[in-house]
């Protein structure tokens, strides 16, 4: 229990160093510096990730980084277990990444001005309609070169079992033609869900080979859907 109160006055110290990170932020936009602030987002994000991990802490082992590629439109699918899967994302693969959030979190400034910097999508869930639309934000993402993440169960398991793939939420990797990137996340239930407190521990990200949607056919889609599932699912 100790050890969680300590976490979290880290957490809430750091939030409160990240709000004058925000003026460098609109600046950069203000005077149109694209590259720059391209730089900064990857830089505070991955700072504010690794940071999480650290305060952990959590040892985190990564294997096939050298499989992942350099360019092009990446689409991530991943399992999830825990809140911790995103700042492990994050910290992993370096780049700007985009994330699928449920709308409420706009309702908070400072992270929703971060999750907007990088892209990432905000669904209206109790909309079905709504969230066709908005999931529309996502394919323009990847085809505008921002690599986004999916979650295909929808939720976190919180244990080492891994729920089916909600294959309908690979239609935004499918319609913009984008490389797929399957990642395993195991044991991040560990650091938190599992104790219902956090908890130090060690995670592993396995990374396997990227896969091409582009051409692919109605039946080739359904195909690597169950392919995407079974390659994840092996690592775990």
């Amino acid at each position: 229990m100790l050890h969680s109160f300590f976490f979290y006055v880290k957490f809430w110290l750091f939030m409160v160093v990240s709000l004058v990170m925000v003026l460098p932020l609109y600046i950069l936009k203000l005077f149109r510096l694209k590259k720059l602030e391209n730089s900064f987002i990857l830089w505070a994000t991955t700072s504010w990730a690794r940071f999480i991990l650290r305060i952990t802490p959590a040892e985190v082992i990564v294997h096939g980084i050298d499989k992942l590629p350099q360019t092009g439109n990446l689409c991530f699918v991943a399992n999830h277990q825990s809140a911790y899967d995103i700042p492990l994302i994050m910290a992993v693969i370096p780049r700007n990444i985009g994330f699928i959030a449920k709308k409420e979190l706009t309702l908070f400034p400072i992270v929703s001005t971060w999750m907007r910097a990088m892209h990432c999508v905000f669904i209206d869930r109790k909309s079905p309609r709504k969230a066709v639309k908005q999931l529309e934000q996502g394919v323009e993402n990847l085809k505008k070169g921002h690599s986004m993440v999916i979650f295909p169960e929808g939720t976190r398991s919180r244990s080492s079992k891994m729920g089916s793939f909600h294959t309908g939420s690979l239609k935004i990797a499918f319609r913009s033609e984008s490389t797929i990137v399957p990642i395993t996340i195991k044991d991040t239930y560990t650091l938190r869900e599992e104790h219902d407190r956090i908890t130090p521990g060690k995670v592993e990200v396995f990374i396997h080979d990227p896969v091409t949607t582009a051409g692919l056919t109605s039946e080739e889609r359904r195909q690597l859907a169950k392919q995407l599932e079974s390659t994840i699912a092996s690592a775990l």
